[in-house]
């Protein structure tokens, strides 16, 4: 997931937008090499080389900051999902397919699986048992997927396809935790990767009515 940051703070002038750009890649950078024990306001000015005040004068509170880094992981997936879902010459199912084998590279991805690991507690922690950072993490994927589901299944109800977008989400982000170390051999990852496509196309594609 390394491409081009979009902040998600406004800010007028061009300095102040590769501020806001900076904090938040450092944000990346901590949970996806180190703790999220780490992540704090004062540990996120240190790790940038700014002083607190300037960190706090974009993102005031910690949860700020959480949520200005989920948007930043929603952006980078949003960057690789859109074309598939912009294109009007793609099959829905290649379409599909397609953005299940980026989030199942992502899910064998080492840094990526090593920021969600992190990320989880983070948000756990700072939602004080609300759920809503835990939502605002997932509600892109989830959102994303359902609307491919709607393409495979024009017949299916928004309800049902944002159901089967949960179960899909469910099983891949699964695996991240399975999948703790890469250099099991029991099952290579290419094996793995075939058999998840193949029920989650058959998850997509059951008929309504089944």
């Amino acid at each position: 997931m390394e491409k081009t940051i979009k902040t998600q703070k406004v800010a007028t002038r061009k300095s102040g937008k590769e501020t806001a750009n900076k904090i938040i890649q450092t944000c990346y950078d901590l949970l996806s090499s180190g703790s999220y024990k780490d992540f704090s306001m004062r540990g996120v000015a240190k790790k940038a080389n700014m002083r607190l005040a300037n960190v706090q004068y974009y993102f005031p509170t910690k949860k700020d900051l959480i949520n200005a880094l989920i948007k930043h992981v929603n952006a980078l997936y949003h960057e690789q999902y859109e074309p598939l879902s912009t294109d009007e010459n793609i099959n829905p199912k290649v379409a599909f397919q397609k953005m299940i084998d980026i989030n199942l590279d992502e899910a064998f991805n080492q840094k990526t699986r090593h920021l969600f690991i992190q990320l989880w507690p983070l948000v756990s922690e700072a939602d004080d048992d609300s759920g809503e950072l835990l939502a605002n993490l997932y509600h892109y994927q989830i959102k994303s997927i359902a609307a491919s589901v709607q393409r495979l299944c024009p017949e299916i109800s928004f309800k049902e396809s944002l159901i089967r977008a949960e179960a899909i989400a469910s099983l891949i982000e699964g695996l991240i935790v399975v999948r703790l170390k890469s250099n099991e051999q029991a099952v290579d990852q290419a094996t793995i990767k075939k058999v998840m496509k193949s029920y989650i196309l058959t998850l997509a594609m059951t008929p309504s009515n089944a």
